[in-house]
């Protein structure tokens, strides 16, 4: 029983084996050309023969499917891609399908694109090749390219810098992948190379002279394009006949322009000995409009010490141009430009000039001009007014030591001031005087761009006052600035108004990180700005005894107040310059840039000025 049952089940299985699944074998459909013959058999395996067949989807114009056979077959005449799926049918009404893409490629087509080119210029052709079946493969079947050129099989393009000239024939040819192939002769035609040379712009009504080159002993030369109206080609001496040599020429354009414009010609020149053969040159030449007239301009506009000064001296004329200062001298820090035809730069000192000017112009022409500048004073302004030793702007007080910054407010060397026979500062010093309503202020030093002074006690009590620098007896303009009774600054080691300040420690010795000050010691302290003393002092004075601030005085060490000892004026230095001896506090902390700030009157002194301790 069970080997019958057994033998049934491998015939069974035997009969299946022997009918293979229904497929379509054709892999894949060959692209067609149009207007060309196109045929393709669809092939089918498995399942059971015979086989139909059928189409979904649009054909190629042109093309025709048979549903018996499965060919594929015509001349397409339409050039596009198709989607197809086609299906086979085999007898006992199995199916099988697949998609096919079929494209149909335009006419095959090739155009080198060669044109003509130049000696020394870049040169590429381009090609255009279409149709037929990519992808393309191209050759020179005969003949070479140019010297300099070469030709990329890629993409049919011939590119280089061709490096001789002449007429130049060669075949390229264009396969497709179907074995197709274009052959097309070509001649391609190289120009001499022209060198362009631009010259010096003329102008119309001037005399104009450029020699073009020098070509050896007796070139000879031809112009092959008009030249510019009043202009001609002719010999220009570079070397007079001396030793047995003749006399040596080279070829220029001469004469007067007669007509504005820009203008290109070329020449062909033959080189004489030692160099031989020719040369051919593209030259561009700009002729200008008639210049007018050498002229300068008068008067000139007041100028500003520091400040940057421009004013036009000439006009008209030809370029290049010559200057010479034939009497007196422009302010220093003021030069005449040849290239601007202008004054400028910065004057350097104040006062009012007288000078004259000799032009010349490179067509023959020249003028002389006498002028006369008037260079202002340095205007300083309410930013160049700072504490000197905070170095901060901002109100002034009676007694603060300040600084005003600027140029030509001294002499280029700084001067220091001297004590008097009676132990002051004077109010004048090397031709600088400081003015407070009308009232001078002593003195420290002055310089080219700095001065140091000390502000009148007398302007206690103003809203504002006016300040004027004075400079060999000429004042500069007046500055309006506020007063305030207090405006504390402390002096620093570095003279910036930040860093180590000016303290000393309890034995005298200047304070600093190697030398810090001791916790429970005392310290002395520079400062200036603290305002009215018990006891007045002259300005400028030397203080010989003690006198305290009036406003109360605070001291303020790290995140603690330190106890105030004495604040006031410094015996034996000028008045407005404040001591201020305070004790570190016990539980200060240690280390280096402790802050330190004064507080007078309420009002604190700068920020970022350091104390140390230890």
């Amino acid at each position: 029983m069970w080997s019958q049952l057994a033998l049934g089940l491998l015939a069974a299985s035997a009969a299946l084996a022997q009918t293979a699944p229904l497929q379509i074998s054709t892999v894949s459909l060959p692209n067609g050309t149009l207007s060309e013959a196109y045929s393709c058999q669809l092939i089918a395996s498995g399942g059971s023969s015979p086989y139909t067949w059928g189409l979904n989807g649009s054909l190629p114009p042109g093309l025709a499917f048979n549903a018996l056979s499965g060919l594929l077959s015509g001349s397409p005449n339409t050039a596009g891609t198709y989607s197809l799926a086609i299906r086979a049918v085999d007898s006992k009404g199995l199916t099988a399908q697949k998609s096919y893409q079929l494209t149909v490629f335009s006419v095959f087509a090739f155009s080198p694109g060669v044109s003509a080119g130049k000696v020394g210029v870049a040169y590429k052709s381009s090609p255009i090749v279409s149709g037929g079946s990519p992808p393309y493969a191209f050759s020179i079947s005969s003949g070479t390219a140019p010297p300099g050129l070469s030709f990329n099989t890629a993409t049919a393009m011939v590119s280089g810098t061709p490096s001789t000239d002449g007429t130049f024939k060669f075949s390229e040819t264009a396969r497709d992948s179907a074995g197709r192939s274009i052959v097309v002769p070509i001649t391609l035609t190289i120009a001499p190379a022209f060198i362009a040379v631009t010259l010096t712009d003329g102008y119309v009504g001037e005399s104009y002279s450029y020699p073009l080159l020098n070509l050896g002993e007796n070139p000879s030369s031809k112009i092959e394009s008009p030249l510019p109206p009043g202009i001609k080609l002719g010999a220009y001496m570079v070397a007079p006949a001396q030793n047995g040599f003749d006399q040596q020429y080279v070829p220029a354009v001469t004469g007067t322009p007669e007509k504005e414009g820009v203008y290109k010609f070329e020449v062909l020149f033959t080189l004489g000995f030692p160099f031989g053969g020719s040369s051919r040159y593209d030259f561009t030449v700009k002729i200008l409009p008639k210049l007018p007239p050498i002229q300068f301009a008068s008067p000139l506009p007041q100028s500003r010490v520091a400040q940057p000064y421009n004013a036009v001296l000439l006009s008209g004329g030809l370029a290049p141009y010559t200057f010479i200062v034939s009497s007196g001298s422009v302010p220093e820090g003021l030069a005449i430009s040849a290239q601007s035809l202008s004054l400028a730069g910065a004057p350097k000192f104040a006062g009012d000039y007288a000078f004259t000017v000799d032009a010349y112009e490179a067509g023959g022409n020249q003028a002389s001009q006498g002028f006369r500048l008037s260079v202002l004073p340095y205007k300083i302004g309410s930013d160049n007014i700072v504490n000197a030793a905070a170095y901060t702007a901002g109100p002034v007080s009676p007694g603060e030591i300040f600084t005003v910054f600027g140029a030509d407010l001294g002499p280029e060397a700084l001067a220091k001031m001297v004590p008097d026979g009676q132990g002051g500062f004077g109010s004048a010093l090397s031709g600088t005087r400081v003015l407070f309503n009308g009232a001078p202020a002593p003195l420290l030093y002055v310089s080219y761009g700095q001065v140091a002074a000390i502000v009148p006690y007398g302007v206690a009590g103003a809203k504002t006052v006016k300040l004027e620098v004075e400079r060999n007896g000429v004042r500069g303009d007046a500055l309006d600035l506020p007063v305030s009774d207090i405006a504390p600054g402390i002096f620093t080691q570095n003279g910036t108004g930040t860093g180590p300040g000016a303290i000393l420690n309890q034995d005298y010795s200047l304070n600093s990180a190697s030398n810090p000050a001791e916790r429970g010691s005392v310290v002395m302290i520079y400062a200036t700005g603290l305002g009215a003393l018990s006891t007045p002092s002259a300005d400028g004075s030397i203080v010989k005894g003690i006198a305290t601030h009036l406003a109360p005085v605070t001291v303020q060490i790290g995140s603690g107040n330190a106890e105030v000892l004495y604040a006031g004026s410094a015996p034996g230095l000028v008045a407005g310059l404040s001591q201020i001896n305070a004790v570190i506090p016990t539980d200060a902390p240690t280390g280096s840039n402790l802050p330190i700030v004064l507080v007078a009157g309420g009002i604190k002194s700068q920020a970022g000025v350091a104390v140390f301790v230890k």
